[in-house]
């Protein structure tokens, strides 16, 4: 299968002057696992995530024996992000990246994946326009799709908030296995 038939064209992009503050509050709405900085011509300019983002805020020094003795870790955190909520992204976008092209075939993508230990992949045309993006759950997607009819019982998801007492988590787990079940 090739990349361009599993990729993602449903990105967030963003210019290279945008703001750290623009760009976190980009990826806590949006759930992206990776915001891009691309120019006018939407040529890949680098990549943002959100650990890129963590790091920037939090100060090096800052472990977690650390951070549990903070008094007040909220205002510990305003004042870090405070600190660099103006920076740009041209400033700490990562421009060093690996890249895909729409007709890679997917267990190229995987490889890659693997090797790099990353979990998504940006996908450019012949012209290095941004194109798309492939995720290691599209790949798995892909096999799950081409190996099995998948018609199987789909799990849910359990909000974990509800479980008030042992007994309910036992009642979950069992409906989880009579659900499987069929």
């Amino acid at each position: 299968m090739l990349i361009s038939k599993i990729m993602r064209t449903n990105l967030v992009l963003a210019p290279p002057e945008s703001s750290f503050e623009t760009l976190l509050c980009q990826i806590a709405e949006l759930a992206p696992r990776q915001v891009y900085i691309v120019n006018e011509e939407l040529k890949l300019m680098g990549i943002i995530t959100g650990y890129d983002l963590l790091k920037l805020a939090l100060p090096t020094y800052a472990d977690a024996n650390l951070l549990s003795a903070v008094d007040d870790s909220d205002d510990f955190l305003k004042k870090h992000v405070a600190a660099v909520k103006e920076r740009k992204a041209h400033e700490f976008m990562v421009t060093e990246f690996t890249t895909l092209k729409p007709d890679d075939h997917a267990l190229t993508a995987e490889a890659i994946l693997v090797e790099k230990r990353f979990n998504a992949l940006p996908v450019l045309n012949e012209k290095d326009v941004l194109v798309g993006e492939v995720h290691r759950r599209d790949v798995l997607t892909y096999m799950a799709n081409l190996c099995f009819a998948c018609n199987l019982k789909k799990l849910e998801t359990v909000d974990l908030s509800l479980i008030n007492t042992n007994n309910d988590a036992s009642r979950i787990f069992k409906q989880l296995l009579d659900d499987l079940a069929g």
